[in-house]
């Protein structure tokens, strides 16, 4: 089939939208192989999708993406797509499309000649998770309140501030947060898996089947965080999505970074406009974060005295505006543990708190609350507050002068503390305990 002679024009419909990538190879090259051949075109092509980059030997070579594309592809309802061998372990995971992979141009010859596929089908079936060793907290001593807090976190979605000294193990507990969380639903999974196949970041098996956990160095961009570029990549928050966004160090980030990270707090997603369009993005993360309590570290410690003078702390602490901090329901504040004062029975294991957070999850569940109590609205929580938690809550806001918005934090990890506890009563125990947590604005009082 000889290609005819002189300029060939190929139309990729619709002209207004932006087209990017070498994803494309394949389909135009089989458009052109179709449209050349003798005789009609297989009826076959016509409930198919091609995806993969022409190497100009006839190889087919894989491709970011390829996730978001077989979906589509799904959508549109085709029942068949056509991948490069190096995506096939991706691409099966949608279900509902059968997956066929090609090596070279001639086996995609051979579908056009016999209108069928005859390379070998994969199957649509997604493997076990495979065992893999991940940092545990039972590596942790000598911090049971903040471990405690920690599970609190975890079981309402709340997002996270520690502030502490060099060494009181911060970023140790971090590390080990992803390991506590919930199973993640299958909706959030997929579109968590998407995100990493657009960056061409997923693992090796082709799936990510574990919460991702992201700790962008300080002199990330803006738009290494939100995401940008040309053509338009997601950054840090959405390859965080339904899992862990953690910034170390957080007031050495760049202002614009924090200050771009409250819309994705607050909405769950991120758009990006450009010239050529926007694009929207997932973006629903749980946020950690850290911080010195001064620039030397060391204010209040009982190790070191701290050597900064009080206007240089001042200046520090408000590198983290106040909005920023609003969004934030959990001020932690850390010591380093003592060496003689600390045992191995202090510490609880990963396996052991993800199971309190499971029961947690699953009291709120039954109870009606069908997303995190991080999210909750402040009237869906005042009817489960007994009289003696609202006279403890209403001294306490007296007596720091909080605002509204800090009553509706303070209630929303109150009712995580009383599902912990298995009570559909919030109580003054829980009221206290989510007091407990919001270190920062006591400190502007006292």
């Amino acid at each position: 089939m000889p290609l005819p002679r002189g300029v060939i024009t190929i139309n990729l419909a619709p002209a207004d939208v932006y087209k990017h990538g070498t994803g494309f190879d394949l389909a135009i090259a089989t458009g052109l192989l179709a449209a050349v051949r003798e005789g009609p075109a297989p009826p076959v092509l016509n409930t198919t999708a091609f995806a993969g980059e022409l190497a100009l030997d006839g190889s087919i070579r894989a491709v970011r993406g390829i996730l978001p594309v077989v979906l589509g592809a799904r959508r549109a309802r085709l029942s068949h797509v056509v991948v490069p061998v190096g995506n096939v372990r991706e691409a099966r995971h949608v279900p509902g499309i059968d997956v066929w992979p090609v090596s070279s141009l001639p086996d995609v010859l051979k579908i056009l000649e016999t209108g069928r596929f005859e390379t070998r089908q994969v199957t649509t079936d997604i493997e076990a998770r495979p065992a893999r060793l991940r940092p545990d907290f039972q590596d942790v001593l000598g911090q049971r309140t903040a471990v405690e807090a920690l599970v609190v976190a975890a079981a309402g979605g709340h997002n996270v501030l520690m502030i502490g000294p060099p060494g009181c193990g911060k970023t140790m507990m971090a590390e080990r947060f992803a390991g506590i969380l919930p199973p993640w639903t299958s909706d959030v999974e997929f579109v968590a898996n998407c995100m990493h196949s657009v960056k061409g970041l997923l693992p090796r098996a082709g799936w990510l089947h574990e919460r991702p956990f992201r700790a962008p160095h300080h002199t990330v961009s803006r738009a290494g965080m939100l995401g940008g570029g040309n053509p338009i990549q997601p950054g840090e928050i959405s390859l965080a999505h339904g899992g862990v966004l953690y910034l170390d160090e957080m007031p050495e980030y760049p202002r614009s970074v924090l200050e771009s990270l409250r819309e994705p707090l607050d909405a769950g997603r991120i758009v990006l406009s450009r010239v050529n369009g926007s694009v929207t993005y997932h973006a629903r993360f749980q946020l950690l974060a850290s911080m010195n309590p001064c620039p030397c570290g060391y204010a209040g410690s009982s190790r070191k005295s701290c050597a900064c003078p009080p206007p240089s702390r001042v200046r520090y602490r408000s590198k983290i505006s106040g909005p920023m901090l609003d969004r934030i329901d959990m001020h932690l504040e850390l010591q380093p543990a003592q060496p003689l004062h600390v045992s191995d029975a202090d510490s609880s294991t990963s396996t052991e708190l993800r199971k309190r957070v499971e029961r947690a999850i699953s009291f709120r569940m039954r109870h009606g609350r069908n997303q995190p109590n991080a999210r909750l609205a402040a009237p869906c929580i005042v009817p489960d507050v007994t009289e003696a938690g609202m006279k403890s809550l209403q001294g306490i806001l007296d007596t720091h002068s909080l605002s509204m918005r800090s009553r509706e934090r303070i209630l929303r990890m109150a009712r995580t503390v009383a599902d912990l506890a298995g009570d559909t009563r919030i109580d003054e125990y829980a009221v206290s305990e989510a007091v407990r947590y919001r270190v920062l604005e006591r400190q502007k009082v006292n």
